[in-house]
């Protein structure tokens, strides 16, 4: 018993002591992403995505930082979102969706950040599938409807809106939705 004791602890002594995991250091830098500490939630992510590449949430969170970099303080007018940090984060994204293509959730920020560049066609193709890939989540059908109103399918808009008012809660159907 105690030769098993002690060979435990020369075990554990002997694995190298990581103070920061990958989990560790995305949790920092959502805090950092929330206190608007941009580069450094980016300093942290890129040392994430570094120790483990293939961790999807390392790059959905460089994309959400670069998203809000878009519309803070990095850009040169606040109202109006940097396209250039948009484009990284569909970068992050198209690769997050190369390592889990199934998860909807990824094609729902990638068709956000499509929209946001006036990508509307690859937009919609980004929502179309996160509805088929979750076909009951309403945040689908409310993307899709804020594209198609952009691509002037008015009806179309309305559609998807009052299915995602459906889905969400089916009161909310009677909902006076103003397109114009």
């Amino acid at each position: 018993m105690r030769l098993a004791l002690l060979l435990l602890g020369m075990l554990f002594l002997s694995i190298p002591a990581y103070p920061q995991t990958v989990l560790e250091l995305n949790q920092l830098a959502v805090n950092r992403l929330s206190e608007s500490k941009y580069e450094e939630a980016l300093r942290l992510l890129d040392k994430a995505i570094r120790k483990q590449p293939r961790y999807v949430f390392s790059y959905v969170n460089r994309a959400r930082t670069y998203v809000n970099m878009s519309a803070g303080n990095f850009s040169s007018s606040p109202n109006k979102r940097t396209p250039n940090f948009v484009i990284l984060a569909l970068q992050d994204l198209d690769y997050a969706i190369k390592l889990d293509p199934m998860n909807y959730h990824l094609y729902l920020m990638r068709g956000n950040c499509r929209g946001m560049v006036k990508q509307y066609q690859s937009a919609l193709d980004d929502f179309n599938r996160a509805i088929e890939l979750s076909p009951d989540s309403p945040e689908g059908y409310f993307g899709r409807s804020n594209i198609r109103k952009q691509m002037n399918d008015r009806e179309g808009a309305a559609e998807d809106m009052e299915k995602g008012y459906r889905l969400s809660d089916p009161r909310n159907v009677q909902r006076t939705m103003n397109f114009d």
